[in-house]
């Protein structure tokens, strides 16, 4: 052992490369996919070719937001195929923050559809949650009676894949329950947040950002996804607080 984690290769942003050099083409179709899992796997993220991509990995100076830990397989993943040559793709980690999870789950071209509960993410399963699917931007139910389904591979020219964020109402009092940044893919990545808090109808999140940053935030209402942006005004780099439903920094 060198000390050194896995992690993702380097990888392209755009569908096409201008400028190849290789008589094979220079064409990656999974580009959302790829960035999604370098994003959740720690990095490293060195192509700048899609802003718009990259910047689901990191915050305005560059900084990575990462889960606590980096994904890694299901462990259903290992149940359903014992006897068989070849894992499936179903991956997830987590971030934690004052007490509360939020999960993160991943598959990808998958053999058959897979179901997922809360208590494969080491959830409670009398809990109740709601699963925000990013690239679609929907909200559902999570809980052992309704499962987040991962799709078969369906497409012959790219790789299908489902990418969720599960969000859990902590506190029965509260009528919110928080998704985090929804335009990035560690959305409650402890490199931002620093701790979470719900009292009566207001939710209040300690942050960190840097100088005019824009941050999109997303809550649940009443099973409605609200969002709104943030802009931190402040010149020093302080921790902020961010409550909604006014959506105001101190």
């Amino acid at each position: 052992a060198v000390g050194i984690r896995p992690f993702k290769d380097d990888f392209w942003t755009t569908k096409t490369q201008p400028g190849c050099k290789y008589s094979t083409g220079c064409v990656e179709p999974n580009t959302e996919m790829i960035t999604n899992i370098a994003a959740m796997t720690g990095g490293p993220v060195l192509d700048l070719m899609n802003r718009e991509l990259v910047m689901g990995t990191c915050n305005s100076e560059g900084l990575l937001l990462k889960p606590d830990k980096p994904m890694t397989t299901m462990d259903i993943v290992f149940k359903d195929t014992f006897m068989t040559p070849t894992l499936e793709s179903l991956w997830s980690t987590y971030s934690k923050h004052s007490g509360i999870t939020w999960s993160y789950v991943i598959g990808i071209d998958l053999s058959e559809d897979k179901m997922v509960y809360p208590e494969m993410l080491d959830l409670d399963v009398n809990g109740s949650y709601f699963a925000y699917d990013y690239w679609a931007g929907t909200i559902s139910p999570f809980n052992s009676n309704n499962a987040i389904k991962f799709p078969k591979q369906i497409s012959a020219t790219k790789k299908d894949f489902r990418y969720v964020v599960v969000s859990n109402k902590k506190s029965s009092n509260s009528d919110w329950v928080l998704i985090g940044e929804i335009d990035k893919y560690a959305s409650m990545s402890s490199q931002r947040f620093d701790s979470v808090s719900y009292s009566g109808s207001t939710l209040t999140a300690k942050l960190n950002g840097t100088p005019s940053e824009v941050l999109n935030f997303g809550a649940v209402k009443n099973g409605v996804l609200e969002n709104s942006p943030v802009l931190l005004v402040r010149t020093a780099r302080v921790p902020l607080i961010v409550m909604m439903p006014v959506l105001a920094h101190k």
